[in-house]
């Protein structure tokens, strides 16, 4: 019979995945030795408890051990979502807690970070056998307040206590314990809780602050905002330096911001500048309002205009910091919020020039770049200004000085494979990503990349199972979803397909994609009348799509219908522009009606072009077929 443990989710037990750490610590209980993979090492501090098997920050993403007077990157809001899931497959494949049951109380006062964990490992039962014995105790409800009791690592019962003073006096005397104790990393939730309903509730602030920080810097925004919150409504300590408030100002906002709530990052440095002085504490507040009306704010309220007086209104105050360095990191970091303005507004030299600018300043104040996480991120902003004017060459050099200091985190070695490729060298982009997903915390991204590039490679099968872990990360993305199907259908895996489609609603959907795939499976199936009919109401419903019209064409045509199917095609014609694949198949089904000469100037300026090579290889075969005498053999295949 396996062993029943109770686990206690409580945020104000251990704050930010209480469960996930209890988790980890059951797991390295059973553990019988042996190195743990990069990944997980990564995956273990995100979620707080770092391994003690590897070599510190040469195995962690560099926004992990950056001073942090000095970082300029921020995780986004899906980021917990992604660290759930892996460490839902590292739980998963360890079958360490195989023999254990565990019970986990006070969900209901779970962080967003341990719901999370939970959902995923709910989601997928038969992929994390774990998730079957783990069950969650139902809320008792209590009307009575509950507090975090360390030593039984669980949420109990506050005692009664006759009035406010008696009850402030044994929070008080809890908080001595805990500092006795030398309040351990994982107790500072606790101490918190007890310093903040204690007699001096100010005394909370340093814990609160390092909490509030800590939670922003790792992607905890829930945690973050409940910090923050406690935080700024505790009265203000005498000795907190404008850089401790500062820290705590940052990172708040940053919490509002990354949790689509801009206005409220606007108010909190609205307050919070108001009767401080600190120039750095003002640089930020403008900045904050330069990016609000960048990307922050509703589309509708965006404005060029407004972002460039916040950063006038910036540079002013920078001007005033006394410390060199921050002086010039603070002025460096504007130029690069200026060059994202010039990127807006089309002007992507100049934008270039800006970061450049951005670099020669850094140089004149800072000897090493090793830990300083702005020189990383305006190398790669640069790459992207690089590789929106076709530079592709210069954008890979910067990616490559990126890598070199930052090679754990994903979206650098994502942004190099799509660089590599656009620069013909497929294999290089292959172990970028592969590195990516097998040593980084990545999105949906690395995989579907990958999965193009495997399907470039004539790897089908590869490209599948990418796909399947992109559609399983994130089911709600459309074109993952679309990927995944048209990859099934082309491997003969047409139940899958179908499957998948009838759990997307495949039938109501507005995006017209999945109606075609649903359509092409009734064809495959041989159900011509089926498959047209699927085409006509999504036709009617999107006359203007070129998914569809090319479907449809491409059913007709096989049915027989070519004259039909070329209205289809001259309609996508007319809506798409020049697309080469609309553009060969036109001339395709003109040469298969005779009429040669439009089918030759169809395909004539066609092959002038860089062409992908598959449609390369078609739109020859069709010049060598209408360079033939014709002999009544049959027009080249579509290629729809």
């Amino acid at each position: 019979m396996s062993e029943r443990i109770l686990v206690c989710a409580g945020h104000e037990l251990g704050g930010p995945f209480t469960f996930g750490r209890r988790l980890l610590a059951l797991m390295d209980a059973a553990r019988s030795g042996g190195p743990i993979s990069v990944k997980e090492n990564i995956v273990r501090a995100f979620a707080g408890a770092p391994s003690p098997d590897m070599d510190g920050a040469s195995s962690l993403p560099l926004s992990l051990t950056v001073d942090p007077r000095y970082r300029t990157r921020f995780y986004g809001q899906s980021h917990v979502r992604l660290v759930c899931y892996e460490l839902a497959k590292i739980v998963g494949a360890s079958g360490l807690l195989s023999d254990l049951s565990l019970e986990v109380c006070h969900t209901e006062l779970a962080d967003e970070t341990d719901r999370e964990l939970l959902a995923a490992l709910d989601r997928h039962p038969g992929r994390h056998p774990t998730a079957r014995r783990i069950a969650r105790r139902a809320s008792d409800d209590q009307r009575s307040p509950l507090y975090p009791d360390v030593r039984t690592a669980q949420m109990v019962q506050v005692p009664d206590h006759a009035s406010a003073a008696a009850r402030r006096s044994w929070h008080d005397t809890k908080a001595g314990e805990l500092l006795a104790g030398h309040a351990e990393p994982r107790h500072r939730d606790a101490l918190a809780f007890h310093l903040l309903r204690g007699g001096s509730p100010e005394a909370a602030r340093p814990h609160l602050r390092r909490l509030l920080v800590d939670a922003a810097g790792l992607g905890h925004y829930e945690a973050a905002l409940r910090y923050g919150r406690q935080f700024f409504a505790s009265s203000p300590s005498a000795d907190e330096s404008d850089a401790d408030y500062h820290a705590a100002m940052n990172a708040f906002g940053m919490a509002y911001l990354q949790t689509e709530q801009p206005y409220e990052a606007l108010s909190l440095f609205d307050v919070g500048t108001k009767d401080r002085g600190d120039p750095a504490l003002h640089v930020t507040a403008h900045y904050v309002t330069a990016m609000v009306y960048t990307r922050y704010a509703p589309p509708r309220e965006r404005s060029l205009t407004k972002v460039s007086a916040a950063l006038d209104r910036a540079e002013l105050a920078a001007a005033d910091i006394a410390d060199a360095q921050l002086r010039c990191h603070c002025q460096a970091f504007l130029l690069n919020a200026r060059a994202l303005v010039q990127m807006h507004r089309g002007d992507l030299a100049g934008g270039i020039a800006l970061l450049d600018d951005d670099l020669a300043l850094l140089r004149t104040q800072f000897d090493t770049f090793d830990e300083l996480q702005h020189d990383v991120v305006v190398h790669d902003n640069r790459s992207t200004l690089h590789m929106k004017l076709g530079q592709v060459d210069r954008a890979i050099d910067d990616l490559n000085y990126v890598i070199a200091k930052d090679s754990l985190t994903a979206e650098y070695r994502v942004d190099r494979a799509i660089a590599l490729h656009a620069a013909g060298r497929t294999r290089d982009a292959l172990d970028d990503l592969n590195v990516a997903v097998e040593h980084c915390i990545t999105g949906p991204e690395a995989y579907q990349n990958r999965a193009l590039l495997r399907r470039e490679e004539g790897d089908l099968d590869g490209a599948v199972d990418d796909l399947r872990v992109a559609y399983d990360m994130d089911p709600a993305d459309g074109e993952v979803l679309a990927l995944l199907c048209e990859n099934l259908i082309e491997s003969a895996m047409i139940e899958e397909a179908e499957h998948l489609l009838d759990k997307s609603d495949a039938d109501t959907t507005p995006d017209e994609r999945l109606v075609v795939l649903r359509a092409r499976i009734a064809a495959v199936r041989g159900d011509v009348p089926q498959a047209l009919r699927i085409l006509d109401g999504a036709v009617v419903q999107h006359p203007d799509s070129i998914p569809a019209r090319l479907e449809r064409s491409a059913v007709l045509h096989a049915a027989g219908r070519p004259a039909d199917a070329l209205i289809d095609i001259e309609h996508a014609a007319a809506s798409g522009g020049n697309d080469p694949i609309v553009r060969l198949n036109r001339a395709i089904l003109l040469l298969e009606l005779g009429r040669s000469d439009e089918a030759g100037k169809t395909l004539t300026p066609l092959l002038t072009e860089d062409l992908p090579e598959e449609l390369r290889f078609h739109a020859q075969r069709l010049q060598s077929t209408m360079d033939e005498p014709r002999r009544g053999s049959a027009a080249p295949d579509r290629t729809a």
